[in-house]
């Protein structure tokens, strides 16, 4: 731990050197308050969903609708944390790179037109990008905001852990990991007994 203002800080779990906004795929897991069981339970490796966890899930489904630059590749809800695997793709509005439907294969994205209400966030954001941090924050914002609205009790952990995937083996692995974690929920580090 390092020391601000005479007071011991939490370093940042991101990578320094990476920029979060440009091409890449991560792996992102965020787990409820103290991990509790708010999406429901898993039940012959299957999940069972709680009124909670089809909200989870419904915004998770969202994300590329309001997001034009990620694309999800795999994803789960589990009792209490969800694995999304995605892809951030680097916008250039300046270009017409994106006007086609096709594939970038270098940077193993997609190059589908960017949405209107994309290209209007986009201009009226002071930053005018789109990081892995606005993502993760505007789902969980979105995902609490309903079901407080539902007055349900519910809260995130306030940090989420994120893997920069940086080859296709684990890229493979991660994909089959997030596939197969209900069926290994009893071994799961983050189930509770």
């Amino acid at each position: 731990m390092s020391m601000f203002a005479d007071q011991y800080r939490v370093e940042s779990g991101r990578k320094m050197d990476w920029n979060y906004s440009g091409n890449g795929t991560y792996f992102v897991t965020i787990c409820t308050y103290c991990k509790n069981k708010f999406f429901g339970k898993i039940v012959e490796g299957k999940m069972v969903f709680s009124d909670r966890g089809r909200i989870a899930l419904k915004n998770i489904l969202l994300i590329s609708n309001n997001f034009s630059n990620v694309e999800l590749e795999n994803y789960v809800v589990m009792p209490n944390h969800i694995h999304i695997l995605l892809r951030i793709r680097k916008l250039f509005l300046d270009t017409e790179i994106y006007k086609e439907n096709s594939r970038d294969v270098i940077n193993h994205v997609s190059t589908k037109p960017i949405s209107t209400k994309t290209e209007n966030m986009i201009k009226s954001s002071p930053m005018k990008i789109f990081s892995l941090g606005t993502v993760i924050r505007w789902y969980k914002a979105r995902t609490t905001r309903e079901m407080h609205l539902e007055n349900k009790y519910f809260g995130w952990q306030t940090r989420y852990y994120d893997e920069i995937i940086e080859g296709e083996e684990r890229f493979k692995i991660i994909k089959y990991y997030i596939k197969n974690n209900p069926k290994n929920w009893d071994k799961d580090s983050l189930n509770k007994k």
